[in-house]
């Protein structure tokens, strides 16, 4: 599947996430994706003044002059490693990245969200999670311009079953990370929309446990049930009215992710992993070494 973006002919090198070392480092992997210094801010050291500073101004000129041309200019594959660089960055250095970046970031993803296809929102919103999952609080702030669409899409019940999913894994972890973000976002929208904020919950909440199938990967479902449960000690009435259906998704999402422990016959949670237990290797990973066992004690 690729998005509906015209290629272009320029080629990118695989990218290798590396530890970041300076500024300039994060400059010469970002420029391998073409036009995108024309919506980020100035990558290399601030000190470093003359031409580069003349440039930045340029390129800023240009993109207010064009903005989100530059999308439809690049390629799927450049498209794709524009976005690894962001995970790659947000994961090596998420506080740096975000407090720099993510601006930027987020007015491109919402001016990208309007034309793009289903599998391109997937992939901004993935940036997103990722954004929130390794910083919640200031992964939700820098991206909240966009989560009010996404919220919506929720309420308004998406047809994509794969954006539904990504809808309700994005509100699960600012819901479970940063409640209080997320009630004061939910009583924004309800005066947005000049609707009581209890009621944009309730309709929020029935319509998470109606489309719990549309998500298929257990970790998944674990997060939205987990995300739903964190509401159950509230005493707010609407929340007790959709108690039976939350508790019913919750249920199937345990049954998804116990499974029974051949030694001791009892049952365990397949996600969680103790601090003695060795982690599965797949076919092209090696098993670690005596020096990587002791490493972990230290």
């Amino acid at each position: 599947m690729s998005y509906t973006l015209r290629d272009t002919h320029r080629s990118v090198k695989p990218f290798r996430p590396r530890q970041i070392t300076s500024h300039s480092v994060l400059h010469r992997d970002v420029m391998r994706c073409d036009s995108f210094i024309s919506f980020l801010p100035d990558l290399r050291d601030p000190r470093e003044a003359g031409e580069w500073a003349q440039a930045q101004a340029v390129a800023r000129q240009n993109a207010e002059r064009s903005r989100g041309l530059w999308v439809k200019e690049l390629s799927s594959e450049n498209l794709r490693t524009c976005f690894q660089i962001i995970n790659a960055y947000t994961y090596l250095s998420a506080t740096e990245f975000l407090q720099n970046y993510a601006e930027s970031l987020c007015r491109s993803f919402c001016d990208l969200l309007k034309d793009i296809t289903t599998e391109g929102q997937v992939q901004v919103l993935k940036v997103v999670e990722i954004a929130i999952k390794v910083s919640p609080i200031l992964g939700s702030h820098m991206f909240q311009p966009l989560l009010p669409a996404v919220l919506r899409g929720i309420v308004d019940g998406e047809r994509y079953p794969v954006v539904m999913s990504m809808y309700l894994g994005v509100t699960g972890r600012v819901l479970l990370q940063n409640s209080g973000f997320f009630f004061s976002l939910l009583t924004q929208m309800a005066a947005d929309v000049q609707q009581e904020a209890d009621q944009l919950l309730g309709s929020l909440i029935e319509m998470w446990v109606d489309r719990m199938d549309n998500i298929t990967q257990p970790e998944r479902r674990k997060l939205s049930s987990l995300a739903l449960l964190s509401l159950l000690p509230s005493d707010n009435s609407v929340i007790q009215d959709k108690f039976c259906g939350m508790i019913n998704i919750c249920v199937e999402s345990l049954h998804d992710v116990m499974s029974e422990d051949p030694d001791s016959g009892t049952f365990k949670d397949c996600m969680l992993m103790s601090s003695t237990e060795e982690p599965k290797l797949s076919d092209d990973e090696e098993p670690p070494t005596e020096q990587d066992k002791r490493k972990k004690l230290e």
